[in-house]
């Protein structure tokens, strides 16, 4: 699990705040049998599974004559989950069962305030996700 916070308050005549979190999950997992025989009476079975979560918050205050920031909070997850046969001479089984399974959990919250004569404030909260799943049996020589 990837977190990040990030918190600031500012009090002067003149206050800009910024607070920046990034959780970030750049990962894989994979099952792979390749260049092989497998030969089973009941189930073959290849299983590969990933389950992340990313948490990210930022926020901030800022009071003065003039007042402004912004807080920005990112979660990202690029993560591959992989079962694979390859290459296989051959594969012989009563089943023969390929799972792959990848969960991704992305949160982001951004919290701004401010006070002032002139004040202004923003917060903004990014989530992204460009995750790949695959199971996949290639018996091919």
């Amino acid at each position: 699990m990837a977190t990040k916070s990030a918190e600031k308050k500012t009090k002067a005549l003149k206050s800009e705040p910024a607070t920046e979190a990034k959780a970030v999950n750049i990962s894989g997992a994979g099952t792979l049998v390749e260049h092989s025989a497998l030969a089973a009476g009941g189930t073959i079975a290849l299983t590969s599974t990933t389950t992340t979560s990313q948490n990210a918050n930022a926020s901030g205050l800022a009071v003065g004559l003039v007042a402004a920031g912004a807080n920005v909070a990112q979660a990202t997850s690029n993560v591959t989950t992989t079962a694979l046969l390859s290459d296989m001479t051959s594969v012989d089984g009563g089943r023969v069962q390929l799972h792959a399974t990848g969960t991704d959990t992305n949160v982001a919250d951004a919290v701004s305030g401010s006070g002032g004569l002139v004040a202004g404030s923003a917060a903004d909260a990014i989530t992204s996700g460009t995750s790949t799943t695959r199971a996949a049996a290639d018996t091919s020589t």
